[in-house]
C-alpha cells in the first residue's frame, strides 16, 4: 500500500496518478531518479489544475517555473506555505537531471512528501471522494538492494534518458487528457465552490526545523558547494555579546579552500522574516572576526527566502541564492584589496606642477578604480560666474 495510491482507479486524475505511483516506486532504485520522477508528476499535476480551474489563467510561457509563480495559481492555492515549498520539488528535480547530482534518501523522501501535500490540496479541491490522508515515509518502498557505484550511475543515467525520451513522446497523450480535464471543469469549478479553503496543518517545530535544513542545504548544493569538506554547521564561537567565555553556535560556517571562513548563514523557521535574525548573525560575525582578523560575510535564510549582508558595505538585501564558493572568495579579496581614496596622495605633476595658486583653485576628487593599488584623480576647475540667459519659469542646473 502506497502513499499516492488513492489515485488510482479515478479517471478524473489519469493525468498525473502513474507518475506520482512511479515517483514513489522508484524511490527503491536510487533517491536521484525519485527525485527526478518526482518533478515530472508535479509538472503533471500543476498542469492539470490549469486544465481544471478556468480561473487560473495561463501564463506568457508554459514552463514549469512560469506556471508555478502565476498570481492566480497562487491566489487558488490559497496555503503560502505549501506555496513556498514546492520550490523544492522543482529544485531536487532539477539537480537530479545532472549526472553529478548527490541527492540523498532523505531528499527524495521530503520531495514526495511535499508531492503528496499538493496532490492533497487537489483532492480536496477538485475530488469526488476526498479523505483526509497523511503522508507515511513507512510505505514507500525500501531500497531494494545497494547497488555499485558504478552500477548506481548507470540506472540514473539510463533513469535521465527514458524520463527526456516521455516528455516528447507523452506530448500529445498529455494533450489529450488535459483536454478531457477541460471539458469537466465545470463540474470540478463547483466542486471546489462547495468547499471551503483547505484547513493549514498546525507548525510543528520538528518538522519547520527539517523544512529549513532541508532547503538551505538543497540550495547550497545546487550552487556546487561541497557539504562534507567546506560547510560546518553548529559551528562554536566565544565571546558573544564582548562577553569572554560566553558561546554561541552559528547555523552555517562556509570555508574557503584554504579552510578559513567566507561566510556564515543564519537560519531562522520558515515562518518568520530572515531579516530577524541580522542581529544575532552580526555577533556571530563578531566572534569570527576577533578570531580570524577579519569579518566573514552573512547571509540570512528561512529557507525561502534568502538576504545577503556585507557589514563593510552597505545594509542587507534579498538575493536569490547563497553565492558559490569562488564568488564569495572573491568578494573577500575585493575587500582585503580595496584602497582608501583619502589616503591616495595626489600627483602634483599631473594636478598642475607645484604652482601653489593652481592646486588652491582645484577641485580634487580621487576615485578608486583598480585593486592593484591605482587610482584616478578628478581634478575640477572652478566656474566662472555665468550671466542668466534663461527665462525666470525655467529650472537651473
Amino acid at each position: 500500500m502506497a502513499n499516492f495510491s488513492f489515485l488510482q482507479g479515478q479517471d478524473d486524475y489519469a493525468m498525473f496518478a502513474d507518475a506520482c505511483l512511479e515517483a514513489e516506486r522508484a524511490l527503491s532504485l536510487s533517491p536521484t531518479i525519485s527525485a527526478l520522477a518526482a518533478r515530472r508528476a508535479f509538472e503533471l499535476a500543476v498542469k492539470w489544475v490549469y486544465a481544471a480551474d478556468k480561473t487560473i489563467k495561463p501564463p506568457y510561457k508554459d514552463n514549469l517555473q512560469s506556471l508555478v509563480h502565476e498570481p492566480t495559481f497562487r491566489a487558488a492555492l490559497a496555503d503560502n506555505h505549501l506555496w513556498e515549498s514546492l520550490q523544492y520539488v522543482i529544485k531536487a528535480g532539477n539537480m537530479a537531471a545532472h549526472r553529478n547530482a548527490q541527492l540523498k534518501g532523505e531528499d527524495a523522501m521530503f520531495s514526495l512528501r511535499i508531492l503528496f501535500a499538493f496532490i492533497q490540496w487537489i483532492d480536496y479541491c477538485y475530488g469526488r471522494h476526498y479523505t483526509k490522508r497523511t503522508f507515511d515515509p513507512k510505505q514507500v518502498p525500501a531500497v531494494s538492494r545497494v547497488l555499485a557505484t558504478k552500477a548506481r550511475k548507470a540506472q540514473e543515467d539510463a533513469a535521465r534518458k527514458e524520463y527526456e525520451a516521455q516528455i516528447g513522446e507523452q506530448t500529445k497523450q498529455i494533450a489529450e487528457l488535459e483536454a478531457q480535464i477541460r471539458a469537466l471543469s465545470g463540474q470540478l469549478a463547483e466542486r471546489k465552490a462547495e468547499q471551503p479553503p483547505m484547513p493549514q496543518p498546525p507548525a510543528d517545530e520538528l518538522s519547520e526545523a527539517e523544512t529549513r535544513r532541508r532547503f538551505i542545504d538543497l540550495d547550497l548544493q545546487l550552487v556546487g558547494w561541497n557539504m562534507n569538506r567546506d560547510i560546518i554547521t553548529e559551528y562554536p564561537v566565544t565571546g558573544m555579546e564582548g562577553n569572554p567565555g560566553q558561546k554561541g553556535y552559528v547555523d552555517y560556517l562556509l570555508n574557503g579552500r584554504d579552510g578559513k571562513p567566507l561566510a556564515i548563514i543564519e537560519a531562522k523557521r520558515t515562518t518568520y522574516d530572515p531579516a530577524k535574525g541580522l542581529q544575532q548573525a552580526r555577533l556571530y560575525a563578531d566572534c569570527l572576526e576577533r578570531q580570524f582578523g577579519y569579518r566573514p560575510l552573512i547571509f540570512l535564510s528561512n529557507g525561502y527566502q534568502t538576504y545577503f549582508v556585507d557589514d563593510d558595505h552597505g545594509s542587507y538585501r534579498q538575493v536569490g541564492e547563497v553565492f558559490a564558493q569562488d564568488d564569495l572568495q572573491r568578494i573577500i579579496n575585493r575587500r582585503h584589496n580595496a584602497i582608501d581614496p583619502a589616503s591616495v596622495p595626489v600627483n602634483r605633476d599631473v594636478a598642475g606642477g607645484n604652482d601653489a595658486t593652481i592646486s588652491s583653485k582645484l577641485s580634487k576628487r580621487s576615485v578608486t578604480t583598480s585593486t592593484k593599488g591605482s587610482a584616478v584623480v578628478c581634478l575640477l576647475w572652478p566656474q566662472a560666474p555665468v550671466k542668466r540667459v534663461f527665462p525666470q519659469h525655467w529650472s537651473m542646473y
